[in-house]
């Protein structure tokens, strides 16, 4: 037979195996897909955030005598290298204060950023993601967003980055701005970016008794970032694995058939000479190129998928590390189910037993 007749028979004779086999590479490629872009995104910092930043929480103990944000303010004031302080605060709504040139960076639709002159005034003003817009009130031709019972007057409007692991925050509002300065209680949670802020955080002593500070680790190792991904995805990957051991299972059935299949056609070449050995290689080459075909279409399928919006995936990021890994262990899970086959005793008799 010519190469094209080979292959047709090949196919005729391997559609419940190509078939499984594309299931298997969508599954692989969707899971390292999703891990890569987690393992990425997990280690950009949020709310454009430099990789030196760090993360505190301020808890106090005394509830009738609840401190200010204006008395921390008041000492981060005190310092003179450039800062980026922001109060995360519910609904992924944050409260910033910069000075120095340390702005926030923004993908700006629309109107200006936050600046100095803005926390000089104290300003009651807000910068908003594209997904509030709908939800401002327009008054003498000006934008206002309603937050804490408070109006902010809306002078911006930018684009979240496509981050879905660290989530910017949909808006940000001037923390030193008058109506929250007197109001607002110094406790939460808070992301502060200065390369010295061991000199701001550790030097007031009142400070030091009520923060509980969490370094942003830039060198973190890898086995810590991947163990943090998959915590991340443990969902999804779960529910993947047990769906990919269900189908592994029916896959050494679904060879046994293909084989059986091609009995007729092992006992011709066992009469014409052909070794045990030679049959396996034949058999396994077969497999190899079944799985590549399989995993060219389950390719194909997983990119598609990838652009739907799957609640329990968190994104996708194809690259050729994704593509590479995703191929290996789709060859090496289908060559675990026909091996398991071919190298058992009752198998190989069975097998080699035919006559024409």
């Amino acid at each position: 037979m010519n190469g094209g007749a080979i292959i047709k028979y090949l196919l005729e004779k391997s559609i419940y195996i190509i078939i499984i086999n594309a299931f298997i590479s969508i599954l692989v490629v969707l899971f390292f897909a999703s891990l890569v872009y987690t393992y990425k995104m997990i280690q950009i910092p949020p709310d454009g955030l430099s990789t030196k930043y760090v993360s505190f929480n301020i808890r106090t103990n005394d509830t009738n005598n609840k401190i200010k944000i204006n008395e921390l303010l008041d000492t981060i004031d005190e310092l003179s290298a450039p800062f980026y302080l922001m109060k995360v605060n519910e609904k992924q709504i944050s409260g910033i204060y910069y000075t120095n040139n340390k702005e926030i960076s923004l993908d700006l639709i629309s109107g200006r950023n936050m600046n100095e002159k803005d926390f000089l005034e104290e300003k009651n003003v807000i910068l908003i993601s594209d997904e509030l817009v709908g939800q401002c009130i327009e008054a003498e031709g000006k934008q206002y967003y309603i937050y804490d019972n408070k109006s902010f007057e809306v002078i911006g409007v930018y684009k979240k980055r496509k981050n879905k692991i660290n989530k910017d925050s949909v808006a940000y509002y001037n923390l030193k701005s008058g109506a929250m300065l007197l109001s607002e209680e110094m406790e939460g949670n808070y992301y502060f970016d200065c390369e010295n802020w061991k000199e701001i955080l550790y030097k007031n002593k009142e400070l030091q008794n009520i923060i509980e500070i969490n370094k942003y680790d830039e060198k973190e190792p890898f086995l810590t970032i991947l163990n943090r991904t998959i915590s991340v995805q443990n969902t999804s990957f779960s529910a993947l694995i047990l769906v990919l051991l269900m189908v592994l299972l029916n896959l050494i059935n679904v060879n046994i058939y293909w084989v059986d299949g091609r009995k007729k056609e092992i006992a011709v070449r066992r009469v014409v000479g052909a070794t045990s050995f030679e049959i396996i290689k034949m058999l396994l080459f077969n497999y190899i190129g079944l799985i590549s075909f399989s995993y060219l279409i389950g390719l194909l399928v997983a990119y598609i998928l990838s652009h739907v919006n799957m609640l329990i995936f968190s994104g996708f990021s194809f690259s050729f590390s994704t593509i590479f890994i995703s191929y290996f262990l789709s060859i090496l899970l289908g060559l675990i189910t026909i091996c398991i086959m071919l190298f058992n005793k009752d198998a190989r008799k069975s097998l080699f037993s035919v006559r024409c």
